[in-house]
């Protein structure tokens, strides 16, 4: 059977931590399985280090590309449209398959190379007009025209759910060619967690409380605070929030200033197995989410 190759061009891959980050890094092994010849460009993640990457059996497939920060939540990497006109030349791939957001993604409107593949769009989210975040609705009105130029341009858009695609307003104009295919995952990345990890979830959930868990990146658009702010009126709640970010000290001050340290932490990022058991133990799975972003 003759492959199929497809380069996907994204924002991180693993080690990264996050939902794009984990559904990438199942499907482009996955994909391997079923005879296509699937390559990545994203970004370097100025967060990890060397050690991050000692068991990393993706260095093949993926090419990362060197970082410089973000701004506005926006990976500032000047050498992505160079990269991806290399890996082009080097994979030579039927297919570009664009995961957005992600703004470097816009170089495939600028390189001919790249205007000459058909593009399949995987849109995991809208990027809305903040009314959280000011900097993010101006932000947006110079990222809107690319967006819609690059939804133009794509042969398929790919929604993960039929309720986003008909609530979305970027997608609206491009319906037509729409698909709806849920997100997947592999289940061997879930394993029951061992004695020691389930010791040290435990340790971390202290009192036998109802307990709530929360996993995510301590932003705006979390809305963590309003899940503290709910745990102070339920003494009998326990609440553990995993993951970290730039709001990370303005929620730790309202835990401090709402009485609830006994009830509420805050414990950072954790290791997979740890979250593995965090997970196992807990009572209920809280996905906060207070904006469309």
């Amino acid at each position: 059977m003759n492959s199929v190759s497809v380069l996907h061009i994204g924002k991180f891959f693993p080690p990264s931590v996050g939902g794009i980050e984990n559904f990438t890094g199942d499907l482009l092994p996955a994909l391997r399985l079923h005879h296509v010849e699937a390559t990545a460009l994203v970004h370097e993640d100025p967060s990890l280090s060397n050690s991050d990457f000692d068991d990393d059996s993706a260095h093949e497939l993926v090419n990362r590309v060197p970082c410089y920060g973000r701004l506005l939540y926006a990976p500032i990497s000047p050498g992505f449209p160079w990269a991806l006109r290399k890996m082009i030349r080097k994979h030579k791939p039927d297919i570009l398959h664009i995961h957005m957001p992600n703004t470097s993604a816009f170089a495939a409107l600028l390189l001919p190379c790249a205007r000459k593949i058909p593009w399949v769009i995987h849109w995991h989210a809208d990027v809305v007009s903040s009314v959280i975040d000011s900097r993010m609705a101006l932000a947006y009105a110079f990222y809107r025209p690319w967006e819609q130029r690059l939804l133009a341009r794509a042969k398929a858009i790919m929604a993960t759910s039929e309720r986003y695609l008909l609530s979305s307003e970027p997608l609206r104009r491009w319906q037509a060619k729409c698909t709806v295919i849920p997100l997947g995952m592999n289940p061997d990345r879930l394993p029951e967690p061992d004695l020691l990890p389930m010791a040290s979830g435990e340790k971390i959930w202290g009192s036998g409380q109802c307990r709530v868990l929360a996993v995510g990146r301590l932003t705006y658009y979390k809305g963590h605070e309003v899940l503290i702010r709910a745990a102070a009126t339920q003494n009998d709640l326990r609440v553990v929030i995993v993951g970290d970010g730039e709001q990370r000290a303005r929620l730790q001050k309202l835990v401090v200033q709402l009485g609830v340290e006994d009830r509420v932490d805050l414990v950072g990022f954790k290791s997979s197995d740890i979250l593995h058991a965090l997970i196992a133990t807990c009572d209920c799975l809280c996905l906060p989410s207070i904006e469309r972003t």
